[in-house]
């Protein structure tokens, strides 16, 4: 299948967040095929604005993130005239940090489901839950173990205080 790139949006996410979204719509490639009818698909055409006449969006490159590239399909319901997203929509800047925190709070109640705040472990403990957490959305184990750790750490001295 090729991919237009007419039909491409990129977005600025941290590492494991693309790879947490990729798992999430089961790819292991990007671009990344959304559709409106889950959460991220939804979360995204919901942000997408419409370009100005004459004038085509360059995707800027954030430092310390990653770029999540998403194959949208046509904008419109049959009813309407259909439009292609990258000739009339494009996803802003100003919107990245929106989408971001909703991703990242839909990865942090399924991280908080597998490893509950309210229960203290002990280190073997961490490592398999966390371990077995990463497998399932494809995310590198190795490099974001004691990030994991840590945010579990904070969120159960926020709940204890």
């Amino acid at each position: 299948m090729v991919v237009k790139e007419s039909n491409i949006i990129k977005i600025n996410l941290d590492d494991y967040l693309v790879d947490f979204v990729m798992s999430l719509q089961g790819s292991t490639k990007q671009p990344v095929r959304i559709s409106n009818k889950n959460f991220i698909g939804a979360s995204i055409y919901r942000l997408l604005d419409k370009v100005p006449e004459n004038c085509r969006f360059e995707y800027p490159i954030l430092p310390n993130k990653r770029i999540l590239e998403v194959e949208v399909g046509w904008l419109g319901s049959r009813g309407q005239k259909r439009k292609r997203p990258f000739t009339h929509y494009y996803f802003p800047v100003s919107k990245q940090r929106e989408l971001e925190l909703s991703i990242r709070n839909m990865f942090d109640e399924l991280y908080f489901q597998v490893i509950e705040i309210s229960r203290e472990y002990t280190d073997a403990q961490y490592v398999v839950l966390i371990e077995k957490f990463c497998d399932r959305y494809k995310i590198d184990f190795a490099k974001n173990f004691e990030s994991f750790k840590k945010k579990h750490y904070r969120a159960r001295q926020n709940l204890l205080n």
